[in-house]
């Protein structure tokens, strides 16, 4: 308790404070976390369509993009209602259904193509999303092109 003590004691306690109080300070500059999550959304999109076909997990596009998975999770929460990897699915079904329309490929190309490894997975994914199977899919875009030219 003397006041030589206790003043050694608040010497060593301050430069802490202080420090604290500039970091608060600084943090106030920064964008509200809602803006830096959504800000994160485009550079998840183009990461995403750039590796459609490789077999990633959201881990995986965190990395890429230099963020945890946790911040990740909370912007593609914020943004879509969705957790990246059900966007990343999503996208890649997207992807093989476009392919399946336009008849460029098989049903078993659009699913090995679009980063797919199982077929009967894929398969049931796909009429979770889509109402129907990729083979239905296929024959439907067939039968309207044949009806074009009729």
């Amino acid at each position: 308790g003397s006041a030589v003590d206790k003043l050694e004691f608040l010497n060593s306690v301050l430069p802490g404070l202080k420090s604290l109080v500039d970091a608060g300070i600084a943090a106030r500059r920064l964008k509200p976390r809602r803006t830096r999550r959504a800000d994160l959304i485009p550079k998840a999109q183009t990461v995403i369509a750039e590796n459609l076909t490789a077999e990633w997990t959201a881990d995986d596009i965190s990395k890429a993009l230099g963020v945890s998975y946790r911040v990740l999770n909370y912007a593609f929460q914020d943004y879509y209602g969705l957790s990246p990897y059900q966007y990343f699915l999503t996208e890649r079904l997207h992807s093989a259904r476009r392919q399946l329309k336009s008849s460029i490929a098989t049903v078993t190309e659009a699913c090995l193509g679009n980063g797919f490894s199982t077929p009967s997975r894929f398969a049931r994914q796909y009429k979770r999303l889509f109402g129907e199977l990729p083979s239905e899919t296929r024959s439907k875009a067939a039968r309207e092109r044949v009806e074009v030219f009729e």
